[in-house]
Order: structure tokens, then sequence, then C-alpha cells
């Protein structure tokens, strides 16, 4: 609900098991995790062209699945109330990539449709949320510059403070069941 979230920052401080924690606590589901590579287009996080039994129907992205409940076309009725649609690696994702998937999720709200390609409207749920999520660039890990346009979509949160500064990850602290392993603030 509202304008899409991008937590960005350093491997291994937490990003990842704090959309698990929040996704969880928010809406009873685990997130919703779109497509990762290199050649990634919005089509891979929307839906697919499905064949089962002789009869084709259009299987839903995990994008689609998160806004509107339903995991195809053949479903008539939600199965849930909407989820948390993960982008992990953004910066990861080529320039126009990294648009495309930011601008399918920039402005939708529950309750409203949503214009899929070759199937219609389908209405946007009530927990609908898209996290983005982006490591920083370093000689390991190269990535893509996040455009000036996909950052304004986005409300930037920089350096989520997850770790301990022990050195342990909060997922590590969180495979322990250890105290404070992920702390969540409801913004």
């Amino acid at each position: 609900q509202g304008r899409p979230i991008l937590l960005e920052g350093e491997s291994g401080t937490g990003k990842t098991s704090l959309v698990a924690v929040a996704a969880k606590n928010l809406t009873g589901l685990m997130p919703f995790k779109g497509p990762l590579g290199e050649h990634v287009r919005l089509q891979d996080a929307l839906l697919s062209r499905e064949i089962e039994g002789g009869a084709s129907f259009i299987g839903y992205g995990a994008l689609t699945q998160a806004m509107s409940g339903k995991a195809s076309s053949r479903d008539q009725e939600p199965k849930h109330q909407g989820g948390v649609y993960v982008q992990d690696e953004l910066n990861a994702l080529e320039s126009d990539a990294q648009f495309a998937i930011v601008k399918a999720a920039s402005g939708v709200m529950p309750g409203q449709p949503y214009q899929l390609p070759f199937v219609g409207h389908v209405e946007v749920q009530p927990n609908f949320l898209f996290i983005a999520m982006q490591n920083k660039a370093s000689p390991k890990y190269p990535r893509h510059k996040t455009d000036v346009a996909v950052r304004r979509a986005l409300k930037v949160m920089p350096n989520p403070p997850l770790a301990s500064g022990s050195g342990e990850t909060a997922h590590a602290r969180a495979a322990k069941g250890g105290a404070g392993a992920v702390r969540l603030a409801v913004l």
C-alpha cells in the first residue's frame, strides 16, 4: 500500500531476513520472489502461457500473484488477500527491466484494477506491497546503476540497521533463534 520500498545495503546485512519476517507478519505468507538474472523482462514477473491437459491458460508470475491473490487466469476468486512481492538484486537487472518492473508496481492501489496483458483486469488485493532490494556495487558483485527515475519511484531505505556489529548476520541469528535477530519497524 503506497510507495514501493527499496532496501539497499551490503551483502549479509539481513535485508532478505527482514523482508521474510515482515511479509509473514503483515500477510501471513512468505514473500513472492521476482525473477532473477541478467535477461529478466517484466513479463517474467507478470505471467506466462501454460498448457495443462490440452487446455491453455495464463499462469501468473510472482508479481501478479502478490497483487491479485490468484495463481492463474483459471482462478475465479483470490486464494489470499495479496502478498509482499520482492524484487531482489534490483541493480543486477538491466536498466530497462528495473524501470519496467518498478513502473508496473508503482501507483498500484488495493481495490483498484490492474491491467494485465492477454488477461484483462485483476483486482489488487489489500495486502499487496512491493519491496526491491539491492546490494552495493563492488568488485565481487558488479551492478548496473539504478536509474534516477527508478529511485524516485521508490521509498529508499539505505543500510537497514540489521546486523548486530558482531559480524554475524541477521539471518544467522534468526536461524539460531537469537534475540533481536531481526528488528521490524512498521513505517
